[in-house]
C-alpha cells in the first residue's frame, strides 16, 4: 500500500512528511526497559517490573503512521477581553509572510463555540500544504500524537476520506490555557503537528457477548494467583505470539 503526499508549495518541502517513528520522543528513547528489578524468588512476581517502553501496544502507537510538521516559525500572542472571558489571538508566521503563504487561518466563534475554564476559546487552523492521497477504500485519521506531550496547543482530530478528497486537510487548534491572562506562544519550524494514520474503511456491527460461565451457571472468576504467576512468566506472550508487525516507511 502507498500513501502519497503532494506538495502545494516549494516551502512545504522544507519540512516534508515522514514516518512518525523518526520523531519518537526523547523521554521514550532514553527510558530504561526495567523500572524495578525483582529477585526471581520473590512471591509477588517472577520477573522484573517493566516500563512503558516494553509495552508493545504503546510501541505500535508511537511508531505507526506519518507526521506532518510545521513549515515555518509561528508566533502567537494571546490575550483576554470582556472581563477575561473571551480570548483574542494575534499571529505572525515568519518566512511564510515573505512567501505570501497563509500558514494560519481562523474559525469564527459560532463555528465551534469552545469554552474552557470560563474562557471562550479562539479556534485557529494550521493550513497544510500537502495533499494526502490514499488508495481506494482507505481514509486517514488526523490526530495530535499523545506521547509527544505538546502543552502549547491542542489540535482537534478528524477523519478524512483521502481517497476521494483531493485538497490539503487543515488542522483546527486552540492555545492551551495558562495561568497568565496574556502570553506568547512560539511554535518552531519543524515541530511535529499531526500524525496521519491510514486505515481501510469497513462496516462494523456491535455485539455484547454473555459472560463466560461454568457448569453451575456461575460467572467465571478472575485469574487465580497460580494463573497470574504463569501469566507473569509469559509476559512476552503478546509480543511473541499475538503481535503483528506494522510497517510505515
Amino acid at each position: 500500500m502507498q500513501i502519497e503526499f503532494i506538495p502545494q508549495s516549494p516551502l512545504a518541502l522544507t519540512y516534508p512528511p515522514e514516518p512518525i517513528k523518526k520523531v519518537i520522543p526523547n523521554w521514550y528513547k532514553h527510558l530504561d526497559n526495567t523500572a524495578v528489578k525483582k529477585n526471581i524468588f520473590e512471591i509477588d512476581g517472577l520477573n522484573p517490573v517493566r516500563t512503558i517502553k516494553r509495552c508493545v501496544p504503546v510501541q505500535d502507537y508511537i511508531t505507526s503512521g506519518y507526521v506532518l510538521k510545521n513549515i515555518c516559525d509561528i508566533k502567537l500572542a494571546r490575550g483576554l477581553i470582556n472581563q477575561g472571558s473571551k480570548e483574542v489571538v494575534n499571529s505572525y508566521a515568519h518566512l511564510a509572510k515573505e512567501a505570501d503563504l497563509p500558514v494560519l487561518s481562523t474559525h469564527i466563534e459560532k463555528q465551534f463555540p469552545l469554552n474552557l475554564d470560563g474562557i471562550e476559546k479562539k479556534v485557529l487552523k494550521f493550513n497544510n500544504f500537502f495533499t494526502v492521497k490514499t488508495p481506494p477504500g482507505y481514509s486517514c485519521l488526523f490526530y495530535q500524537p499523545f506521547y509527544l506531550y505538546e502543552d502549547r496547543f491542542t489540535i482537534l482530530p478528524a477523519i478524512v476520506d483521502t481517497d476521494e478528497f483531493e485538497e490539503p486537510v487543515s488542522f483546527p487548534f486552540y492555545i492551551n490555557n495558562k495561568v497568565e491572562n496574556e502570553y506568547e506562544v512560539f511554535i518552531e519550524a519543524g515541530a511535529p503537528l499531526v500524525c496521519i494514520l491510514p486505515f481501510k474503511r469497513d462496516e462494523w456491527k456491535m455485539k455484547i457477548s454473555d459472560p463466560v460461565r461454568d457448569e453451575n451457571n456461575k460467572i467465571i472468576k478472575p485469574l487465580s494467583k497460580a494463573q497470574l504467576i504463569f501469566s507473569s512468566i509469559m509476559e512476552n506472550a503478546y509480543r511473541n505470539i499475538f503481535h503483528k508487525k506494522k510497517k510505515f516507511n
